[in-house]
């Protein structure tokens, strides 16, 4: 589904191999925000012209455009993007936190490939100054070049984590943030998270987070959905003004789910921080400056979490929001056997043999 200019803009060197993502053959493509280069379509063919070991790749369009692919692409950052070739539970873990200041930028924080329009990007992580101190920068928006099937709805891609090991209680985490007001529609169909995954050995078996703004009841990926591990949702204090200091205690917000904690035999958690937002309707950007994060082992395995004074709640199940549709602009949700055979059940009628 990919068009030519995001398919150019995409393309890497990968252990001596020319890794191309080609455009679209016949179904419409994504544009990933950005409009194409030469207005479009962009469905049409690979050529790829080959003199022994030597190979020209082209894509030649129904409307006869021809783009060449250069021979030399830029070589593809194993270091920056993780995870592409690792799952979560894979990366690498130290005891303590690191970077929790974001003073060396980036470094020990892996993040997602983010597609970035040429202008006005939809999406933004970065490190800045803030409250004269270093910060991470997270900003989603709708895409700027939005037509039916364009894109993915909702956008929760705007994240990145840190891995840990732990054994046992794995104390507090304690975070600052500041929702950057001017920047952030309060109303809409967004919101930032923190979303804490833990496994043991490569089976998920935490699965937290906290909300600031709209919670997505979705949020997650393939490799670490389970419905066995369902998703507690808490809901931080949207403050429009002032920096929040946030003291996060996993243990005791887990277990008022009724389970105990220790009967999970964690051997890591990965932090997640990120920004979501709907990417279909009107534009609801949210924006959040996160800072400071660590670990405080010495505490109260009791005590609540807390934002200053207040205290963090769980998350109302009406106020949480879910994608209802089966399939819309070229959206494709994914169904077991058993939730397909229910559903035909159903259209069937209830006279079927029990």
């Amino acid at each position: 589904h990919i068009p030519i200019r995001a398919s150019f803009k995409t393309a890497v060197n990968y252990r001596g191999m020319n890794m191309i993502n080609l455009p679209a053959a016949g179904y419409r493509p994504r544009a990933f925000g950005e409009e194409e280069w030469f207005g479009g379509p962009s469905q049409g063919v690979m050529v790829a012209h080959i003199d022994g070991t030597d190979a020209e790749i082209q894509f030649k369009t129904v409307t006869e455009e021809v783009f060449t692919y250069p021979q030399e692409l830029p070589p593809f950052d194993q270091q920056a993007y993780p995870l592409w070739l690792s799952y979560k539970w894979e990366l690498p873990a130290e005891e303590n936190l690191r970077n929790g200041s974001f003073d060396q930028g980036l470094q020990h924080w892996s993040k997602r490939f983010v597609y970035q329009e040429d202008k006005e990007p939809s999406n933004i992580m970065e490190v800045r100054e803030w409250n004269q101190q270093k910060a991470l920068y997270l900003y989603s928006r709708k895409r700027g070049y939005a037509t039916p099937g364009q894109d993915r709805l909702p956008q929760t891609i705007n994240q990145l984590c840190q891995a840990i090991r732990v054994k046992g209680n794995p104390g507090q985490l304690k975070l600052d943030y500041t929702i950057d007001a001017e920047n952030t529609h309060f109303d809409g169909f967004s919101g930032a998270f923190i979303l804490i995954e833990g496994f043991t050995g490569s089976f998920k078996t935490l699965n937290m987070v906290y909300w600031l703004g709209r919670p997505y009841g979705s949020l997650g990926d393939k490799a670490t959905q389970n419905k066995k591990v369902p998703l507690l949702h808490f809901q931080l204090p949207e403050n429009k003004k002032t920096r929040n200091e946030a003291n996060l205690n996993l243990v005791a917000d887990f277990e008022s789910h009724g389970e105990k904690f220790d009967v999970l035999k964690l051997d890591s958690l990965v932090i997640n921080l990120g920004t979501w937002n709907m990417n279909d309707g009107d534009y609801y950007p949210y924006a959040v400056y996160f800072s400071n994060i660590r670990f405080d082992k010495n505490m109260d395995q009791q005590a609540k979490s807390m934002v200053g004074e207040s205290v963090i709640s769980r998350t109302q199940a009406d106020d949480i929001w879910w994608m209802k549709n089966n399939h819309i602009a070229g959206e494709h949700k994914y169904h077991s056997p058993t939730e397909h055979l229910n559903g035909a059940m159903k259209l069937i009628g209830d006279d079927l043999p029990k």
